[in-house]
């Protein structure tokens, strides 16, 4: 390595470094430059080709999900969520509930509330609400 060169600037040198203060923690797999595009073309083409599925059943559906939700009690929405997703967090702001229930350490060594900081408004308090998609 050059006097005045960082393990900032050589992926492989900066998670060696990692690793020894972190001995549980995985060294991911360092990829060239053509695997990255690769690899990027493929999974951009993948979610857009998924959203636009997703927006011609929302299109063409639209009317009648809102109408039969809005028939459903709040006790079958549960069970519909709950059936579709049984990890659901129950809480809003679900991120926060996991701050308070993990200390530093816990999270460090990987945290048990993954999806909760992925998707903090996916839990049961908010889609439970008769008015949760705006009209």
């Amino acid at each position: 390595m050059a006097p005045n060169k960082s393990i900032y600037d050589d992926p492989a040198q900066f998670f060696a470094a990692m690793q020894s203060m972190n001995p549980g923690l995985p060294t991911p797999k360092i990829l060239s430059l053509s695997e990255v595009k690769k690899s990027a073309t493929s999974r951009s083409k993948a979610i857009f080709a998924d959203r636009n599925a997703l927006l011609y059943i929302l299109d063409r559906y639209e009317e009648t999900i809102r109408k039969r939700w809005a028939k459903k009690n709040g006790e079958q929405r549960r069970k519909i969520l709950l059936a579709a997703y049984p990890d659901i967090p129950a809480t809003h702001r679900p991120d926060f509930e996991a701050l308070r229930r993990e200390n530093a350490e816990q999270t460090k060594r990987g945290t048990r509330f993954y999806n909760s900081f992925l998707l903090p408004s996916l839990n049961l308090e908010d889609l439970l609400k008769p008015r949760i998609l705006p009209l």
